[in-house]
């Protein structure tokens, strides 16, 4: 009985952290269909780490993002640098889906040696 209540409480911890929250760090793993023009803006997403500021659940998205049809919300993710390029209109922040999110950790040290991994193909 002992090693099954043990089995719950980590299999429940597991579940928690399935879903990014508010304050987690994260590395993005964008691929928009465009004709090149947002290459700038998807490298730096994809090569960067930010901290999860918000959270928009479906309920109350705004309806700019209607047709994201992501059933888990949206996250504001802020960076600490501006976002390059013209279409980010020198933003810090910028929403991603749950779906463009590729790793998330309460610990950013944890993201900064996955993306040194990462670059150098380790």
């Amino acid at each position: 009985m002992k090693h099954l209540k043990i089995y719950e409480l980590f299999n429940n911890k597991l579940e928690e952290t399935k879903y990014p929250k508010i304050g987690d760090y994260i590395v993005a793993d964008c691929d928009y269909d465009t004709n090149g023009d947002l290459e700038e803006l998807i490298a730096f997403l994809n090569n960067n780490i930010g901290q999860i500021v918000d959270i928009c659940p479906r309920e109350r998205k705004p309806s700019a993002f209607s047709n994201w049809g992501s059933d888990d919300g949206i996250f504001n993710v802020e960076y600490e640098d501006v976002i390059p390029g013209s279409y980010a209109d020198k933003r810090k922040t910028w929403w991603l889906r749950k779906e463009e999110i590729k790793y998330f950790s309460d610990s950013k040290e944890e993201l900064e040696l996955k993306l040194q991994i990462k670059k150098f193909n380790i």
